[in-house]
């Protein structure tokens, strides 16, 4: 208010106000960041926009030409978002408005509150907007362009080019004919000082949006009005300024026909024609309720269509790469009308307009050409024109004019435990209106609009299957177990306005169609293969609706007018009175009579089913069930054998066997009502006269006399062995037993004759000797019944077990029948007298063989008194022995077992034959063990057979004492063939064959000469190289032993020293070998002392020589001297003799071992051989003493260097031993002392005693030889040849040196010792120039060592002052 309008009563201008920016920032707590592009959207759509881009822009453009510098920060990246509609003047009136929006009153339009662009404040602090001929800069804050509109023209354009570079795709000089908005991203300073929201954006979060854009891009276009094509876009940063974005992601409705369009636009159109064309919104809201309400039902526009939807996914990080995908969508679409949606309508003051839809995915073709349809329900959203994130959890998306929450993440519903104002309760009751009423209606449409389509689709296309196509429809329906409770409504509202629509498919009839739901019969409970009788007899039954779908269908039809038909068994009967069975279907007779009960139970008797053809007979034919009065009756087996017995008659015979057991079970209930009849065993007797006219009681009939006209009046042998098992399992033989039923096959005229009797014949003794068959003789043993046969007895012409079981059952003195066994058998051929020399003269060699097979296969189960039979049968072969009668003759003879038959296993009967006849003994013959299993099963039972039974093993050592009787070559035969078998053999075999003088021998190796035969434990082995060797410097000695070729070949020394073969050599022969190595030339002998030695340390691990032989060995001179090496440049004991020859050989107790040759080479002899380090070899070093090395040889080895002038080569070689080994000794050997360890090298004395004496020069230092241990100390001055310092050398063996007493630096006492010692150097003559330096040196540090030592008191013996210059005064003390 200004001054010139006060009214006179003073004050200042005062209003309540809100800061814009507050506002804002208010707003965007409403809307989330993820709705910022479905906002723009759904603007683009309300205006009319049919394509839409969203751009990314992540370059950053000059800021040289801009309306003012402050909005230089808006240069960089951006989201920008164009669409090919123009504001309007009041569009932008409606912008400048911040929650009036031009849309809350319009009912044609979506947004309500005029908040949603602001929603783009979330990225952004300044929006730019170009349409048309303006463009504007907002500025809520006013820090950059502090909100300009400017009309676009070329002037502009050339003042401020960098202003409009960043308006992508805007030629700024003209009318642009679209919208372009752009978004600068707040950056990290803009965020610092932004009164709307502190949120920094970077590229990465903007991706994110398109991504999220992305992922819906399919459904997004769904249920808009005018938007038809949305592409995603981005500008990299570093593509070049003025280049055109590259296209990530597009999605576009494609083919989209006129009709398509006009039916996408219609109810918009309509709803327009209610509310009218006014300027105001307010008045169309009040016309469109008013016209509304005046409306019907009827008069409300529905329609279905389907939406192409293409999705192309280009290279980049949002839609993947390379890749396209086209679906198709059935959209239902409507406008409802009733009387709830019109009360709310009048009522609310907002608008309310019931416009629903539903959209259905039904196939998607995808980038490689694969069409699939669409069997996976999607997850469901409800959409208010665009995607709401909540999830309803139905298999399509709804759409409707939903009142939402705030947020428009969900719809808005009623909470029952809270309060709620009378405007909130409105919104809830219109959204539960739309979910039962409106929305099941467009459902129930688009279910209709999709089968005709599958109808159209299944008449064009063959790749998928009518069950596919169902699969993809019945997944549609609202059924599912996810659906959310505040959806549930839909599902209810559905079933109940589910009556005559043709949405059940059925297979029924010829092709099959959609039924309703009064017209299908549902399948429920009954089987497949009943619904499959069903359809071809024109009865539509619905068969693949999902059982989720039916459950819910007949769970909401529970009232009787409105239930479910289902399959039932009369539904079956009377489709099959239409049309009969061609052949048996066993569900059908199940199913058919499933509801059946007996005639006293009403509404199902059994009169329902009489004259239907559903009983399945034996002959294949259908029979049908009737009165009993005037029909034939229809036989159920009681037994599985009746089937067999009575297959001649099989017309009669139910076939009982294709039944389950309950309608079996139905059936037998049924016998007092229907022809049905239980066969029993007197039934079957009295059929018998009627299938075979021949068979009549009392009377024989034989077989092999018939004619061929009769042969059809007799049974075959298999209906016999039916009888004969039915009678046995039924126990009713007396019914039977006067008809000739019994098979017997006997030996007559050189053939076996059949023929059949009765049981009961009166007195006659019809069976004599008769065995009763079984099939397994000729199984097992083929010809046993010819040859029985041939002997006197009979077998019974029966295949089947069960016959002899009841046949044997009958056996008495009269009806003698014997069991095919074994036991049986023989006790039949007990009955013949002279068996055994029947036997022998009737039977060829071949049948004896049978007879014996057969015997030997079951002597185990035959009496005594059987088993004594089998002994005296003469059917054994045997090999020819000594104890043959000369009678016999041929190479084989049958014998008895009474004979003492020994039975030979895993023996070469050839190669016994070479020497049988020399055996004092029976041996059965192969050709009584050839065959499978024949060895195995005379084997098992040779103890009942009282057979000797020999494996190789007692065969052979019961051979053995015989071989010296042997000719020479059967001998050597032999004696080679049981060496190359002797593994096979049993150690007690080997331990025998060690005795026996049998191996031929020589005196030297490889020699072919016998000089005689030798038990094998008096052989020597002639392969070993060191035994050849040792012996082949001396004549063969005559006490040695070598096989004798072909002996001495690997093929036998192996066997040979198993037999006990001396391998190794003696110690007898040992020692011989020592003593003979003194008496040869010195290299021979050295070679064959080395060799000597070598062969034991080879041996002697497994030899385990006595202690004794070492002590006489160590006394031998047998062992080679390791000599001089050549250019070794210190003393060597064993060359130390100039006027003598080496020593080449010693005994071993002179000799030490060459490791350690470092240590005492020139004080010890030593061995000249490489030591191994083996345990044998330790042994030797124990028994001779090598492993002990005296310390005194070792300071003896120690003064003998010292006294070796100087050298290069002596010095290097004196420094590696030192270090190497002797300074490693003497540390050894102190640190055992000290410890008061066991000490393996000998010494007399302590070790540190003998290291202390001053005279001894035992430390050697590189280059300066050998000095006392009082010449040396860690520490101080070095003034060699009295003083030496080596800080290196004492600490690398400092415990020997702490041991003896050497100290780090010199002590007073040292320096006087030194002193000494340059007296005794200069013998009275003056020092020379090196001395005196030395002596300076050392009277300058006992000067000092004096002073700081006052306490202790040093002298020396010997007097310097004659020696210094006068001028030097040496101390006194």
């Amino acid at each position: 208010m200004s001054d010139s309008d006060d009214d006179g009563g003073g004050g200042e201008s005062f209003s309540q106000r809100e800061r814009i920016t507050t506002r804002l920032s208010n707003v965007l707590q409403q809307y989330t960041e993820s709705t910022i592009l479905f906002e723009m959207l759904q603007n683009a759509d309300d205006a009319g926009a049919g394509v839409l881009e969203v751009i990314l822009d992540e370059r950053s453009y000059p800021c040289s030409s801009l309306l003012r510098k402050e909005m230089a920060p808006l240069q960089g990246p951006a989201l920008l978002i164009r669409n090919d509609a123009i504001f309007q003047d009041k569009d932008w009136t409606s912008l400048s408005r911040l929650g009036d929006s031009g849309k809350k009153h319009d009912p044609a339009k979506v947004g309500k509150f005029g908040l949603g662009f602001n929603s783009t404040y979330h990225i952004t602090d300044a929006p730019t907007i170009v349409s048309g001929d303006a463009v504007v800069f907002l500025d809520p804050q006013e820090r950059y362009s502090r909100g300009k509109k400017f009309k676009l023209s070329a002037s502009f354009v050339e003042k401020y080019p960098d202003q409009c570079a960043p308006l992508i795709g805007c030629d700024m000089t003209q009318i642009v004919p679209s919208t372009l908005f752009r978004f600068p991203l707040r950056n990290e300073e803009e965020a610092r000082g932004s009164e709307i929201s502190s949120r920094v954006w970077r590229v990465s979060a903007v991706r994110e949006l398109l991504q999220g854009l992305a992922k819906q891009a399919s459904e997004v276009l769904i249920f808009l009005k005018h938007l038809h094509t949305i592409t995603l876009s981005i500008a990299d940063a570093a593509s070049p300024i003025g280049s055109p974005p590259r296209v990530i992601n597009k999605v576009s409705l494609v083919a989209m026909t006129d009709a398509v369009k006009r039916k996408r636009y219609s109810h918009l159109s309509f709803i327009r024609s209610l509310s009218g064309e006014h300027e105001d919104d307010k008045v169309k809201l009040r016309e469109w309720k008013k016209n509304y309400k005046a409306k019907k039902p009827e008069d409300m526009p529905n329609c279905t269509y389907s939406l192409s939807i293409q999705v192309e996914r280009f290279e980049g990080p949002v839609g993947g790469e390379g890749s396209s995908e086209w679906s198709l969508w059935v959209v239902s679409s409507s406008i409802e009308h009733s009387p709830d949606l019109v009360a709310i309508v009048d009522k609310s003051e907002s608008k309310l307009t019931p416009w629903t839809a539903i959209a259905a995915k039904i196939l998607t073709k995808r980038h490689d050409g694969s069409v699939v349809l669409n069997t996976e329900p999607i997850s469901g959203h409800p959409f208010c024109f665009l995607p709401i994130p909540a999830m309803t959890g139905l298999p399509v998306h709804i759409h409707g004019f939903f009142e939402l929450t705030d947020s428009r993440r969900d719809l808005w519903f009623s909470n029952p435990h809270m309060a709620v104002a009378a405007d909130d309760d409105v919104r809830a009751r219109w959204n539960n209106a739309l979910l039962s009423e409106a929305i099941p209606r467009v459902y129930l449409r688009a279910l209709c609009a999709i089968s005709r389509w599958i109808d159209k689709y299944k008449a064009t296309s063959v790749e998928l299957t009518m069950k596919d196509c169902l699969r993809m429809f019945y997944s549609l329906w609202p059924m599912g177990s996810d659906i959310q409770k505040s959806y549930a409504t839909i599902t209810g509202s559905f079933c109940s306005i589910l009556k005559k629509e043709t949405i059940f498919w059925s297979y029924y009839g010829a092709g099959g169609g959609w039924v309703d739901k009064a017209t299908a019969i549902f399948k429920g409970e009954a089987p497949d293969e009943i619904v499959a009788l069903l359809l071809p007899r024109n009865i539509p039954v619905v068969s693949d609706i999902p059982s989720r779908v039916f459950q819910v269908l007949q769970q909401r039809s529970q009232p009787a007018a409105s239930k479910l038909a289902l399959c039932t068994p009369q539904i079956l009967r009377d489709a099959l009175k239409r049309m009969p069975l061609k052949e048996f279907n066993k569900s059908a007779l199940q199913y058919a009579v499933s509801d059946l009960q007996c005639r006293f139970m009403s509404p199902f008797p059994w009169s329902l089913i009489y004259g239907l053809a559903l009983v399945p007979m034996l002959d294949g034919s259908l029979a049908s069930l009737n009165k009993k009065a005037g029909h034939s009756p229809l036989y159920i087996c009681t037994h599985p054998l009746q089937r067999h017995l009575m297959s001649r008659n099989s017309k009669f015979v139910i076939d009982d066997t294709q039944m389950d057991a309950a309608t079996l079970d139905k059936l037998k209930s049924s016998a007092e009502d229907t022809t049905v009849q239980l066969l029993t065993p007197e039934i079957l007797a009295s059929l018998i006269p009627k299938l075979y006219t021949n068979m009549l009681k009392g009377q024989p009939v034989l077989q092999s006399s018939s004619s061929s006209s009769s042969a059809s009046s007799l049974p075959d042998g298999e209906w016999l062995q039916g009888l004969w098992r039915y009678m046995v399992e039924t126990k009713t033989p007396s019914i039977f037993l006067h008809y000739p039923i019994f098979p017997v096959r006997g030996w007559a005229k050189g053939a076996l004759v059949d023929f059949l009797v009765p049981l009961a014949a009166g007195d006659q003794p019809r069976l004599h000797r008769v065995l009763s068959y079984d099939s397994r003789l000729d199984r097992d043993h083929p010809g046993l019944e010819e040859v029985v046969a041939r002997l006197g007895c009979y077998f019974s012409n029966n295949t089947d077990p069960i016959c002899i079981q009841y046949a044997s059952k009958l056996s008495t003195t009269t009806y003698s029948l014997f069991p095919s066994t074994t036991d049986g058998i023989l006790s039949a051929l007990q009955t013949i007298p002279d068996i055994t020399k029947l036997i022998a003269n009737r039977l060829e060699g071949e049948h004896k063989g049978i007879l014996r097979c057969f015997l030997i296969d079951g002597i185990s189960n035959v009496t005594a008194a059987n088993r004594e039979l089998v002994m005296k049968m003469p059917v054994f072969p045997t090999l020819p022995c000594s104890i043959m009668p000369s009678s016999a003759g041929g190479s084989t003879s049958f014998v008895s077992l009474a004979q003492n038959i020994h039975l030979v296993e895993n023996v070469s009967e050839e190669h016994m034959l070479a020497y049988s006849t020399h055996l004092p003994f029976y041996i059965l013959s192969s050709s009584a063990t050839s065959g499978p299993g024949r060895m195995r099963a005379i084997t098992n039972v040779a103890s009942l057979l009282q057979l000797v039974l020999l494996n190789p093993t007692k065969f052979y050592m019961k051979v053995l004492p015989l071989v010296a009787q042997l000719p020479h070559h059967i001998q050597d035969d032999l004696v080679r063939h049981l060496l190359k078998s002797l593994n096979s053999f049993r150690p007690e075999f080997k331990d025998a064959f060690k005795v026996p003088p049998c191996i031929p021998y020589a005196h030297s190796p490889g020699s072919s000469t016998t000089v005689g035969r030798c038990a094998a434990r008096d052989l020597v082995d002639p392969s070993d190289s060191d035994v050849h060797d040792l012996f082949s410097t001396d004549p063969p000695s005559a006490a040695a032993r070598f096989p004798a070729l072909p002996f001495s070949t690997s093929d036998y020394l192996g066997p040979l020293r198993e037999l006990g073969m001396c391998v190794r050599l003696t110690k007898d022969l040992i020692i011989e070998r020592a003593e003979g190595v003194s008496r040869l030339p010195a290299p021979l002998a050295r070679a064959q002392g080395a060799r000597l030695l070598s062969y034991i340390c080879k041996h002697e691990p497994k030899q385990s020589y006595p202690v004794d032989m070492f002590s006489d060995l160590a006394k031998l001179s047998w062992l080679p001297v390791m000599q001089r090496p050549e250019g070794y440049p210190l003393p060597w004991f064993a060359n130390a003799q100039r006027d003598q020859p080496p020593q080449m050989i010693a005994s071993p107790s002179s000799l030490t071992s060459n490791k350690h040759s470092a240590l005492v080479a020139s004080c010890m002899l030593i061995l000249d051989y490489e030591c191994p380090s083996s345990d044998s070899f330790r042994r030797l070093s124990h028994e001779f003493r090598w492993n002990v090395v005296p310390v005194e040889k070792v300071l003896e080895h120690i003064a003998n260097l010292a006294t070796i002038p100087y050298s290069p080569s002596a010095n290097s070689t004196i420094l590696d031993a030192y270090h190497s080994h002797i300074y490693p000794f003497l540390s050894d050997i102190m640190q055992q002392q000290q410890q008061h360890q066991p000490i393996l090298r000998a010494s007399s004395s302590d070790l540190r005693t003998l290291l202390m004496e001053p005279s001894r020069r035992w430390i050697y230092i590189d280059q300066s030889g050998f000095v006392s241990p009082n010449q040396f100390a860690s520490s101080g001055v070095s003034l060699p040849p009295y003083l030496y310092a080596n800080k290196d050398l004492y600490a690398r063996y400092r415990v020997l040196f702490d041991a003896c007493g050497i100290t780090n630096a010199w002590s007073t006492q040292h320096y006087i010792d030194a002193l000494d010692r340059v007296y005794d150097d200069c013998k009275g003559e003056p020092l020379d120039a090196l001395q005196f330096q030395h002596v300076l040196s050392m009277l300058q540090s006992l000067c000092k060592s004096s002073s700081s030592s006052s306490s202790s008191s040093y002298s020396s013996k010997k007097n310097l002052s004659g020696l210094l210059p006068s001028s030097v005064k040496v101390p006194t003390n």
